[in-house]
Parts: structure tokens; sequence; C-alpha cells
């Protein structure tokens, strides 16, 4: 016999012991418990009506489902405190874009809750991102989180070369973070 033909002869005994193992092995499997099935996914997204506006970055949303109302942040931008340069106008450009409408809330699920207990996330008017054009049109920041200038700052520096909203001053716009933590927070109306 040939090297090359005892290479592809086995005897069938040397096969026995493997394909008894592979009949265990898929025995075992298939005895063995199947996992819980997962809980279903809350659903990525939930379509609201936007009751009210509290600043130019937080809101009060109605589920159209009928389930209770929620406080929420919009995600990734800053906009100014009511008593602060350029609050009042962010808060009338929030409250002219969404207030009265039917749209659709994205929570973030990296950040659950701000500090106040208000849902974080995205807000969307048909396929516009309302955090984004809240940004664009200068009555708002992109939050900055240590080094990191935020997902909208391309917008920010767009809104601020084209002079929108509170850029329209210059370099007198104050970040909200910084008139916070100077003068406190506004009274509440």
């Amino acid at each position: 016999m040939s090297p090359s033909q005892r290479s592809t002869t086995t005897p069938s005994r040397a096969r026995a012991p493997l394909a008894l193992a592979l009949t265990l092995l898929a025995a075992a499997a298939l005895a063995a418990p199947k996992p819980a099935p997962k809980a279903p996914k809350p659903p990525p997204f939930a379509e609201v009506l936007v009751e009210r506006a509290y600043d130019g970055d937080s809101l009060r949303l109605a589920p159209v489902d009928g389930s209770a109302t929620i406080e929420v942040q919009l995600s990734g931008i800053d906009a100014p405190e009511r008593c602060q340069e350029g609050g009042p106008e962010a808060h009338l450009f929030l409250v002219e874009l969404v207030v009265g409408r039917h749209l659709r809330w994205v929570a973030d699920r990296r950040q659950p809750k701000d500090a106040e207990g208000r849902l974080w996330g995205k807000l969307y008017l048909g396929d516009e991102e309302v955090n984004r054009r809240v940004v664009e049109e200068g009555h708002a920041w992109s939050e900055r989180v240590k080094w990191d200038r935020g997902p909208y700052v391309a917008q920010e520096r767009m809104a601020k070369s084209l002079r929108r909203g509170f850029h329209r001053s210059g370099s007198a716009a104050v970040n909200p973070k910084v008139f916070r933590d100077r003068h406190g927070p506004c009274k509440t109306d």
C-alpha cells in the first residue's frame, strides 16, 4: 500500500469513537434547557404630543398611546437659561418649532435621566432632528463634557460664523453652564 493510500483509508474502529462522541454531543444539546425568552425591548421611539417647552432644551411630552406625560431634556445640547441673554429667544424658538405638534421621541439609552429626573433623548419632526436644528439656528450650544466639545460642534461653529441666534452679539454669548456657575439657576416661573 502506498503512503497516499494509507492516509485516506482509516479503519472503521477509529471512526466509531468519533461518531459516538458527536451523537452524544448532539443529544446533550437537544436535552439542554432552553434559555428563557428575553423580555421584549421597548420601542425605539414613541410618538408624542409636545405639550410645553420650559426653556430652549427641556419639554413636557404626552405619548399618543395615552401613557403618562414625561419631562424630557434634549440630549447633546445646552440652551441658555430663560433669565439669561438669549434664553427667552431660545425658548420662543422651541415653542414655535414643536409645541402642539406630534413628533417622535427617541430616548438616550446611554444616559437615561438628568439630575432633575428628566429623560434624555432626541426629538424628531418628520426626518428632522430637533436637537440639531436648535443648535444650527444658534439657540443652543453643543453640550461639552470634559474635553469633548459635543455632538453638534460643527453646527455650533456654523451658527456662530453665520451669526445666528444668540451668536449675533459676537462673543457676548455666555455658555449656560458658565452662567449657572456664576449666577445659580434661574428662578422658576
